[in-house]
């Protein structure tokens, strides 16, 4: 019930709001406080075992912590990633993932986006990289290739029909297509 009902209603609200990780991680506690007291588990249990999944021989109790911290961290790749390409194969980066790049100059200042985002990427073991992009490298050839074919003229690069028949005349019109009569 605690998956279902409170977590979701939680973290609706922490998608668009700046909470920090001890409020976070104390919403946590009092979850596992309440169920603790509902449930008569005892004492001794260590809180981890709660946020255990069930094969592992936890309860299956979803942290607020980690769900946070994903929601972050996918919205920081978002956000880094919203980008357009321009009819030459170049990069444009929208006002969004140019606020989300100076913001990662931020992440050593406490109480910012860059640096809870930070915080969670360690604690979670990854990290964010810049990889190469081939969409934009396909883009730049599209781009090279649309230039040849006005450089040479319309037509060039158009599929053509390999008929080998008996009897069929071969003409090329001006555009470079081919028609096939038979006679």
């Amino acid at each position: 019930m605690v998956n279902i009902k409170v977590v979701p209603a939680i973290m609706d609200g922490l998608q668009v709001a700046a909470i920090s990780t001890q409020a976070i991680q104390t919403w946590d506690r009092q979850i596992v406080k309440v169920i603790r007291s509902a449930g008569a588990v005892p004492l001794a249990t260590p809180p981890e075992v709660f946020f255990l999944p069930r094969d592992l021989g936890g309860m299956g109790l979803t942290s607020l912590w980690d769900r946070t911290s994903k929601s972050r961290i996918g919205n920081e790749c978002l956000a880094l990633n919203d980008v357009s390409f321009t009819p030459e194969g170049e990069e444009k980066a929208s006002t969004l993932a140019q606020v989300a790049r100076v913001m990662q100059t931020h992440e050593d200042v406490t109480a910012t986006w860059a640096n809870a985002v930070k915080q969670d990427l360690e604690r979670l073991n990854m990290e964010i990289v810049l990889t190469r992009n081939n969409i934009s490298t396909q883009a730049r050839r599209d781009a090279e290739t649309a230039k040849k074919r006005t450089q040479r003229g319309p037509g060039r690069y158009i599929h053509r029909r390999r008929h080998s028949g008996h009897g069929e005349k071969r003409t090329k019109n001006r555009m470079g297509l081919v028609t096939i009569l038979n006679p």
